[in-house]
């Protein structure tokens, strides 16, 4: 009989600590972002005490606790107590559009970092090119000379050409019969000069390419050669404080 009574005393003393350990809970606890997350709302952390406290806002925004999980606090995100500690926090398991948005959020965050270290190392690549500022300016110089070469050529070819047709159109004007052959020639030079100005045309553009190509690598890397000096600034500053 007294064992029963002493059974019956620790009962009512387990109910009475779950039910003044819900009185003194705040609602920021229960709304607390989630420190841990479990596969489910069923699930327990490992070395849980066994007085441990398990609360949640139920359906109705009340709260709820027991010294096992109450049923109203499956699916709902919940924590675990002793003495008015919280040990765990436990989030409610997602839906399909959260899970959803995370999964976005992931892929988001890993192509903003596969960018980050593509920059980084086009960074490395651009100063390693260039390690003196003049580099950059003779590379873009030999890269305009090669087109300039192209397009020299092509202007002059075109106004040898130029000249015939304008020979023979004037002979034509003046009454004067070319043969054969010369009609041939002059007809090949004017469909040779129409490819010719096509070709100029792109010599021109890509020249114009080669000018803005390097003006945005200059600026760029003129940029990462002050963030360097400041860096080193920094570090020399740094190193001097005895840092």
């Amino acid at each position: 009989m007294a064992a029963q009574l002493a059974d019956r005393a620790r009962s009512r003393l387990r109910w009475l600590a779950v039910c003044l350990a819900a009185a003194l809970i705040s609602p920021s606890a229960l709304a607390a972002k989630p420190t841990k997350a479990a596969k489910n709302t069923n699930s327990t952390a490992d070395n849980i005490p066994a007085d441990a406290v398990y609360c949640c806002k139920d359906a109705s925004g009340q709260r709820t606790c027991g010294d096992k999980l109450p049923h109203a606090c499956y699916n709902r995100a919940y924590i675990i107590m002793k003495q008015g500690i919280v040990l765990h926090s436990v989030e409610a398991p997602l839906t399909a559009a959260q899970r959803r948005q995370r999964a976005a959020e992931a892929a988001a965050r890993k192509k903003e970092e596969q960018e980050r270290r593509m920059q980084e190392w086009k960074d490395r690549s651009l100063l390693e090119t260039y390690p003196k500022p003049s580099d950059l300016d003779a590379a873009e110089r030999a890269e305009l000379d090669k087109i300039d070469v192209q397009l020299e050529e092509a202007r002059k070819r075109k106004t040898l050409l130029a000249a015939q047709i304008t020979a023979y159109d004037q002979d034509v004007a003046a009454g004067r019969k070319p043969d054969v052959s010369t009609r041939v020639s002059v007809e090949a030079a004017r469909g040779e000069v129409l490819r010719l100005e096509k070709t100029i045309a792109l010599h021109e553009a890509d020249r114009q390419n080669v000018w803005r190509e390097f003006a945005e690598k200059r600026a760029h890397y003129l940029e990462l050669l002050d963030r360097l000096e400041k860096e080193r600034a920094q570090r020399k500053a740094l190193e001097e404080q005895g840092y």
